[in-house]
């Protein structure tokens, strides 16, 4: 049965996914983002600044994610007993391999990053806590969605575009399905500079009841690093896998 929504919520919730991709943005860019007239943009837009998710930046004059954004943020993560679970072992991986330690999920066929550890000088940047990437492009979004099932790995392949990041990234449907296979079989995924050239990363499925894949654990790091040390890496995070799955029993 189709559960009833209240539009309003749901453009107010619309206009904040288009702060994901901008720092500000003024209510003229919102209205054509959103193909809304601007008073009905300026309405939600005094809505959400009122209640702390927007604040204004009065030298611009156009709006940025508020603090109380912030606020739930670090509750999600400080009450997800995955991500608290998962931090001691990630710090370890991440301290030994001077890297970045990514645990994602799969929402909506994007990955959902919710933990990261870094450390060393290589920062993976583009991976913020809460924040979507395409899936199709990284280890731990193919390893993901190579565990989703073969209903949903044919809706994906038909209905995703495969734009390429990099002049690595797998743009072919096909090869793409035949790397869901391989990564079923071998049990990782691996991306080398698919979503950002030197950059690349090891995934490995976390496990919940029943075998059921819930969650994946990667390292990402410069290409010379994370392929010297694939062996090794490959190892911790696997044994590191093991032991968080048994701590959400």
């Amino acid at each position: 049965m189709k559960q009833e929504t209240n539009q309003t919520v749901n453009r107010a919730l619309h206009l904040l996914d288009f702060f994901a991709d901008c720092e500000e943005l003024g209510v003229s860019e919102l209205s054509v983002l959103m193909d809304v007239d601007k008073t009905s943009v300026l309405r939600l837009i005094n809505s959400l600044t009122n209640a702390g998710f927007l604040q204004k930046n009065d030298q611009t004059k156009k709006y940025r994610l508020g603090l109380k954004l912030l606020f739930f943020g670090r509750l999600v993560e400080e009450r997800n007993e995955l991500a608290i679970s998962a931090r001691p072992f990630m710090k370890q991986i991440s301290d030994k391999y001077q890297a970045t330690t990514l645990l994602t999920i799969l929402d909506n066929n994007q990955t959902r990053i919710i933990q990261k550890i870094s450390a060393g000088p290589f920062v993976y940047m583009a991976a913020q806590i809460g924040l979507l990437l395409p899936a199709y492009a990284m280890a731990s979004g193919k390893l993901l969605l190579a565990n989703s099932g073969e209903e949903n790995i044919r809706s994906y392949l038909t209905s995703v575009p495969l734009t390429a990041m990099t002049g690595n990234t797998i743009t072919d449907p096909e090869k793409l399905e035949e790397e869901f296979r391989t990564i079923r079989l071998r049990g990782f995924a691996k991306d080398s500079g698919e979503s950002t050239l030197g950059l690349s990363c090891l995934a490995v499925p976390v496990y919940g009841p029943h075998r059921k894949v819930i969650a994946a654990l990667s390292v990402s790091g410069q290409s010379e690093v994370i392929n010297l040390a694939e062996s090794s890496i490959l190892q911790d995070l696997q044994n590191s896998t093991v032991n968080l799955s048994a701590c959400l029993k």
